[in-house]
């Protein structure tokens, strides 16, 4: 608990009245006009609940972490109805019939009136570790959009949106093609069946149409070579196409079957539509939902009721099973549709806040001088300008910009944060300080043991509470989740992190292009220093690696292109200089400067 004053506290996130006993909504004008406006400006830095993100028709019981919050609060005896559908009523306000009710609850609760006739009971009781709340149901309150990374036999696989795609491979899985099953034997077949039910692929193969929506951007951030696509009407029924970028209303992603009267080509679609692109008739969605509705009612009842009964099996030892979110999967840059969609980028805080401002700001400045480069080669054009592998070349120039840019600002931005008068390291949570736990440079630090701890893993869960997580998830802190998807070593320039956590000395070297890797290749790379790095345990994912990173790294320029070299005698030599310059234009090298001048320009901007 932290007081504010005699009067008012937070707890665990809820702003307490002290004096008469209740719990007040910040975001209640009536109460903030009660609180007063200085006081005000101080809750707001300590991320205050709102009341009405837990208010759900469907359950009224709110089971709280904090044993403390309830010692300030009247509480009363209140009995629950659990019903079938998952819902958690109280029986004095809702008659079910028996049949309904799984489970009667009773606990002692703090009834908290609010809004317009919104009720929600809050209660807490001792958690055991390894042992389900079965007064908390999630499921009802939403949350993130999570899917299920899922290993077995040695084989990394992630259900998507009904989609199995294999990690390493980046490829589809059909759970029931001979490809899996060449893989895994009947028993783990049967155990992976068990954990997951990914039929998306399977009812996109039956179902008439040659497309179907996937609602999740994240399955296009690890497919590659998505496609452009559109639809037309034939017949009063629609098809999905390939079409130009200026033509196009999605990104596609295309699929072959190999079916017994030949290859059939099909299309995965982000419901999504491009920022910029035609809008698409909502019968395109009715046409797919409609057949959906028929595919599923046939995979939910006779299929897996089939294949339950041939299997038969409730053993799954041997299944590692984790979630990752959706927000981790955007964040993966392996595929240009990170250049198409609108991905969300948190704004809750300052730092993101800030950053997304700078990264903005270098963005349109980059990319505008790109095209003035581009422009270059077209006052003296030739027809290998007007070519598709230009513009393939042009596009993954722009992509490459992109990445930088972002890696850049990244890594770099701990170095700016001072000029924004923002905090290097700072407290875990600042309700209750902990003299072993702080933040730095967006990493989770055990001042004791000397490492950092993995903020999506069981012992952060351990450490905070549900809402001390939530605030935590707001700070822009390193997604550990994107290292089961790229084993990229990850630059720190923050030597704070390096001094508190325990370090190797590491031999590092580059690649051709300019890729640092642990394993030096004396033949092929370019060893250029011994680096403090930081060594991350995934367990069965492997090992993954933070190097202390410093300024001169950026420095270094790459003008080696397989494109130039292809295009070298072929065309005009002022058009090389130009084509050479804007590849260059898109090296780290160049984009450090342009950072370092937007970061000023922020910084007055804002004051």
């Amino acid at each position: 608990m932290y007081k504010f004053n005699d009067r008012y506290a937070i707890i665990n996130g809820w702003i307490v009245d002290l004096v008469d006993s209740k719990i007040i909504n910040p975001y209640s004008r009536s109460d903030r006009f009660t609180i007063g406006a200085s006081l005000m400006k101080e809750i707001w830095k300590w991320h205050p609940r709102n009341l009405n993100d837990y208010y759900n028709p469907n359950c009224f019981l709110y089971c709280e972490d904090s044993e403390e919050l309830l010692k300030y609060l009247p509480t009363k005896q209140y009995s629950f109805h659990k019903l079938k559908s998952g819902s958690i009523l109280p029986n004095t306000m809702h008659r079910q019939s028996p049949r309904n009710v799984v489970e009667v609850l009773s606990y002692p609760c703090y009834q908290l009136s609010f809004g317009k006739n919104r009720t929600i009971f809050i209660h807490n009781h001792p958690f055991v570790k390894g042992k389900t709340r079965t007064c908390r149901n999630e499921a009802l309150f939403g949350g993130k959009f999570r899917h299920k990374l899922i290993t077995l036999a040695d084989e990394n696989v992630i259900e998507i949106d009904g989609f199995l795609l294999e990690l390493e491979s980046r490829q589809l899985w059909s759970l029931h093609s001979s490809r899996i099953r060449s893989f895994l034997s009947l028993t783990e077949w049967a155990k992976l069946k068990k954990v997951c039910n990914a039929t998306s692929l399977e009812k996109l193969k039956a179902v008439s149409s040659n497309y179907i929506f996937t609602k999740s951007q994240g399955l296009f951030h690890l497919l590659d070579n998505h496609v452009y696509v559109n639809f037309k009407k034939v017949n009063n029924f629609f098809t999905c196409q390939n079409c130009r970028k200026e033509e196009a209303t999605h990104i596609g992603y295309y699929v072959t079957f190999h079916q017994s009267n030949g290859p059939t080509s099909k299309y995965i679609v982000c419901k999504e539509p491009l920022p910029n692109g035609l809008l698409a008739s909502k019968d395109i969605f009715k046409q797919s939902e409609r057949e959906l509705s028929i595919m599923d009612s046939i995979f939910s009842n006779t299929i897996n009721e089939i294949e339950e009964q041939f299997v038969c099996t409730n053993d799954i030892d041997g299944v590692r099973l984790r979630y990752v979110t959706e927000q981790s999967l955007l964040k993966l840059r392996s595929s240009p549709i990170y250049t198409e969609l609108e991905v969300y980028k948190d704004t809750t805080s300052r730092i993101m806040e800030i950053k997304n401002l700078l990264i903005k700001k270098v963005l349109s400045h980059s990319l505008e001088n790109l095209e003035k480069k581009k422009s270059c080669l077209f006052n003296n054009p030739e027809t290998w300008l007007f070519t598709k592998k230009f513009e393939r070349f042009y596009a993954s120039q722009e992509l490459y910009l992109r990445r930088n840019i972002d890696d850049l600002v990244e890594a770099y931005f701990p170095l700016l944060m001072k000029d924004f008068n923002i905090e290097y390291s700072e407290v875990l949570i600042k309700e209750k300080p902990s003299k072993r736990y702080i933040i730095v440079d967006r990493f989770i630090v055990d001042l004791t043991e000397r490492r950092i701890i993995n903020p999506n893993g069981e012992e952060i869960s351990d450490i905070l509470t549900r809402w001390e997580l939530s605030v935590l998830a707001k700070r822009d802190i390193f997604d550990w989740d994107v290292f089961l998807f790229d084993q990229s070593l990850v630059p720190v320039f923050s030597s704070m992190l390096f001094n508190l956590v325990q370090c190797q000395d590491i031999l590092l070297t580059r690649d051709e292009k300019m890729r640092v890797h642990i394993q030096p290749d004396f033949e092929t790379g370019q060893n250029f220093d011994k680096r403090r790095c930081i060594i991350l345990d995934l367990k069965e994912h492997g090992l993954r690696y933070l190097y202390e990173c410093k300024e001169e790294d950026f420095q270094i320029e790459n003008t080696s292109s397989e494109i130039l070299e292809a295009y070298s005698g072929k065309i005009s030599e002022e058009n090389m200089i130009h084509l050479q310059e804007l590849s260059n234009f898109c090296l780290p090298s160049r984009q450090i400067s342009v950072i370092k001048h937007y970061s000023q320009v922020l910084r007055h901007e804002l004051g």
